[in-house]
């Protein structure tokens, strides 16, 4: 096949030694999704998960679709600091908490 039809073949794209760096990358300690898991628990369980995470990624890709319990998020306020009124929410900022596994995935 041409090039260009090869870099998007799902077997090149979710390889386990490819997932195994993408897991690698995330800092082990980083916050938990509303699903509980954290990057350390699949970085400590990868020689078990791996396979299994690597093989869901790549049907995710081929099916065009998400498993449903990674589309949920859990947004956190924080309080900005130096603000004098903290009824204000433009004295907060936002950030979201995604599911671990589907940020595995976004990073392959």
């Amino acid at each position: 096949p041409p090039l260009g039809e090869k870099i998007w073949d799902p077997a090149l794209i979710f390889s386990e030694e490819r997932a195994g760096k993408a897991i690698a990358y995330f800092d082990p300690l980083s916050a938990a999704g509303p699903d509980g898991i954290r990057p350390i628990m699949l970085q400590k369980g990868w020689d078990f998960l791996g396979k299994a995470l690597t093989s869901i990624a790549r049907a995710s890709y081929t099916l065009a679709a998400i498993p449903a319990c990674w589309k949920n998020s859990t947004g956190i306020f924080i309080p900005k600091p130096g603000k004098d009124d903290y009824y204000n929410p433009k004295s907060y900022r936002t950030i979201t908490l995604s599911a671990v596994p589907l940020k595995f995935v976004e990073r392959l």
